[in-house]
């Protein structure tokens, strides 16, 4: 159409077709009937579905769908700050379980590693010493040393530097510390500032205080039997001259003797429990079995603190002296160091004397090698350290031993404890 004919086509709208000029109306129909009509191709409805037979009405279809995202959004995150605020799975306390991170001190400071071959992070940094970190059996808190003048505090940490808290201090320096079995307190022998000995206290993991464990003797190697609420220890009777192992309950009462034999003061060295508390190993330099020189020694434990069986061992007939015994997680195996002619080895073998073997590198006199079982039981880290407490950290070497095969390799990541996790 022509803007005359607009302007008549407006005229006649406005004025209306009632009132409007006749003319105009037949002017205007006429001017449509020579209009073609849109392709059916160039209709929006051929190609976009849609719907134009329908009056359109205000929909409420946006802001339902805004309110519904909305809606969604806020239960994902209340379901997100719900699972953050529960505990994740803990392991049972003892036995096998899961890999986790490792921690270790150096320099003063702790750092700690996701695994073995992983870069490692500070964990607690700072002027202060902190030294002899040890995780609790559930792999959920960190406990270590922290030097004071004239003694320790016992601190403790969560494993991702929150927490830091201190749980008690005590005189003297450490000597041994473990958790309990629920990791609701710890163990500490440590010795008094005249020297005299080793005494032993309880520390509540919360911090709300500690309580010292009078067993009336010098205390030391004590440590948690796993599962229960007893404690064994070394006494020692200075005017004899003698050693014996002692068994209490945690709050000092139903102490007894253990019926061990004792052959001399340094009897009973490195006592630990096996994880499912049943067997108690320890080293004697005596001739529990004939042999001289330093042994291991498994004495079989009744829940009543009974020794139902006592079993001198020398792994290899040909050792001069066997050290330190470690369980393994699921209780069968024990990894110790083996020494012959002056020069160490590890030795695995099960805990009955059977199916001994060496494994990992071998070093000489005066170092150390130390195993530690991973929770899984299926790798062993032997750590070697010399003699010389000043230049452990400097000189400590570190390999993995492949338990099944026996292949080993060397690794740069220390072990000083290993963070158990749930299946």
């Amino acid at each position: 159409m022509n803007e005359s004919m607009d302007r008549v086509l407006a005229d006649w709208l406005r004025e209306g077709p009632e009132t409007g000029p006749r003319e105009g109306l037949e002017r205007a129909l006429a001017a449509t009937r020579r209009v073609g009509q849109k392709p059916g191709w160039a209709l929006p409805e051929r190609w976009i579905p849609m719907q134009l037979t329908m009056a359109r009405t205000p929909s409420l279809r946006p802001i339902l769908a805004i309110v519904m995202v909305a809606l969604l959004t806020l239960a994902l995150v209340a379901a997100a700050l719900y699972i953050g605020s529960q505990r994740r799975p803990l392991p049972a306390p003892f036995g096998p379980a899961r890999n986790g991170a490792v921690v270790y001190s150096e320099a003063g400071d702790l750092f700690i590693a996701n695994e073995l071959s992983g870069e490692a992070r500070a964990l607690v940094s700072g002027p202060d010493t902190d030294s002899y970190p040890a995780f609790a059996n559930q792999g959920d808190r960190v406990a270590f040393v922290r030097e004071t003048d004239g003694g320790f505090q016992v601190m403790s940490v969560n494993p991702d530097g929150s927490d830091l808290r201190s749980l008690g201090e005590l005189p003297g320096g450490l000597d041994r510390m473990t958790w309990s079995p629920d990791g609701t307190s710890l163990l500490v022998s440590y010795s008094d500032t005249d020297y005299k000995g080793l005494t032993a206290a309880v520390v509540n993991a919360d911090g709300s205080g500690l309580k010292e464990l009078a067993t009336g003797m010098t205390t030391d190697y004590a440590t948690w039997r796993p599962d229960s609420n007893q404690i064994v220890f070394r006494g020692h009777d200075l005017e004899a001259g003698t050693s014996s192992a002692y068994i209490v309950d945690a709050d000092g009462t139903n102490l007894q003797r253990l019926d061990i034999p004792s052959q001399g003061d340094v009897d009973f060295e490195g006592m630990t429990w096996s994880p499912d508390g049943k067997h108690l190993s320890f080293m004697s330099a005596g001739e529990l079995s004939g042999l001289t020189g330093w042994q291991i020694n498994v004495a079989d434990i009744g829940a009543d603190g009974s020794v139902t069986a006592l079993h001198p061992l020398r792994f290899d007939p040909d050792a001069d002296e066997e050290y330190y015994p470690s369980w393994s997680p699921d209780s069968r195996q024990l990894a110790f160091m083996r020494e012959k002619d002056l020069r160490r080895q590890v030795g695995i073998a099960n805990a009955d004397g059977t199916g001994f073997r060496l494994v990992g590198p071998e070093t000489v006199t005066p170092y150390m090698l130390g195993p530690t079982w991973s929770p899984d039981g299926k790798t062993l880290v032997i750590t070697e350290i010399p003699d010389f407490e000043p230049l452990r950290e400097r000189q400590r070497k570190m390999w993995t031993v492949n338990v099944a095969t026996g292949a080993h390799d060397e690794v740069q990541t220390p072990v000083a404890t290993w963070q158990r996790l749930a299946p």
